[in-house]
């Protein structure tokens, strides 16, 4: 029978494998390219509210159409969500996750801070069950949240979402912000976030528990929306909402011999 070596010579890891297993190491890992919403996402967007979208040098930009305030286009706020969002299947090489499945899922936003948005404007990115609902709780979202006056000097605020609820911060002018979500095994999980300077220091950190329990075995989808920041938020034809670029990397754990 033969023997395998207690430890990996070059990397000190237990088990004869390197550092991460199978050779792969989780060292210094690459979020890889930014998003691109214009290639392979669904637009969900009951009232018609996104005139374009368009994705140059990484960075997306979002026009609008005319609309009067409402908690409907608010995620922070409210049980129904009708703000438009974009969507896709949540795969992992190729694998559907479930509700089942308990999924880490880091996503990173870097903002445009010289365009903040005609007006004041919000966007989430997150994991989620069903981004065709307008009830937040069949949505059952959750990742992180940027929200931001338009114009001025305010810097925008960084940090998470869950459902219809958020925790942000503008705290010494974040520029991006990391929010690494654990979702799954049937419940929406918590979020944790690091707001970070241009150098990748943080400047605020924060969390947040979600409590929707999810049903058995439903597909996951990956979700970005935008919307408003309050509820009494007007929007005027051809308005910008903040320019973002979005990136993220998930993975589920093999959970086989050690329950």
């Amino acid at each position: 029978m033969p023997v395998s070596p207690a430890f990996d010579p070059t990397t000190g890891a237990s088990g004869g494998a390197a550092s991460g297993g199978g050779g792969s190491s989780f060292y210094a890992v690459p979020f890889g390219d930014p998003i691109d919403l214009t290639d392979g996402w669904t637009l969900y967007d009951p009232d018609s509210l996104i005139k374009s979208v368009t994705f140059s040098g990484g960075v997306h930009t979002v026009t609008w159409n005319a609309a009067t305030g409402s908690s409907d286009y608010n995620w922070s706020a409210g049980s129904t969500h009708r703000a438009p969002r974009w969507y896709q299947s949540a795969l992992i090489d190729g694998n559907q996750l479930t509700t089942d499945d308990v999924t880490q899922n880091v996503f990173m936003v870097v903002t445009d801070n010289t365009q903040r948005g005609d007006f004041d404007n919000t966007l989430v990115h997150g994991i989620c069950v069903d981004p065709t609902s307008t009830t937040a709780t069949t949505i059952a979202g959750m990742g992180q949240a940027v929200t931001v006056f338009a114009g001025g000097a305010v810097t925008a605020s960084m940090g998470v979402w869950t459902i219809n609820s958020s925790s942000v911060t503008a705290t010494s002018a974040p520029s991006r912000s990391m929010a690494t979500a654990q979702y799954g095994g049937r419940h929406t999980g918590s979020v944790c976030f690091s707001n970070l300077d241009a150098s990748g220091l943080r400047v605020q950190n924060g969390s947040r528990n979600g409590t929707t329990t999810l049903s058995a075995g439903a597909d996951l989808r990956w979700m970005v929306g935008v919307g408003v920041r309050s509820n009494t938020t007007n929007i005027t034809q051809d308005d910008e909402s903040l320019r973002f670029k979005l990136y993220r990397k998930s993975f589920k754990m093999n959970l086989t011999g050690v329950l």
